[in-house]
């Protein structure tokens, strides 16, 4: 009789992180301003983005690394940013309050 089963390892936070940093790479993401550490899994983003949508980015690339169960994304957008529409990159109309 042959046994084929095999005890695949618990990814250490160390590979986590190296695996999302490389990942965010190949995006066309500049991962230099996040910050990722990990913890039995879970996975804690900080640091900035240009926009929204590098900040979603950021946290659907460390959801898809291998043995991440959670993601905690406390990345913030650039105040010099933040004021700008995501899908024509212009200022956006100021609220007139009522």
């Amino acid at each position: 009789m042959l046994n084929e089963v095999a005890v695949k390892p618990r990814p250490n936070a160390g590979h986590i992180k190296a695996h999302i940093m490389s990942a965010l790479t190949r995006s066309w993401f500049k991962p230099e301003p996040v910050d990722v550490t990990a913890s039995n899994g879970k996975v804690m983003l900080t640091g900035k983005a240009n926009n929204r949508s590098e900040r979603a980015i950021a946290a659907t690339t460390a959801s898809a690394a291998p043995g991440v169960n959670a993601v905690v994304n406390d990345i913030r957008v650039s105040q010099a940013r933040a004021h700008l529409c995501l899908k024509c990159e212009k200022p956006r109309p100021k609220d007139r309050g009522s």
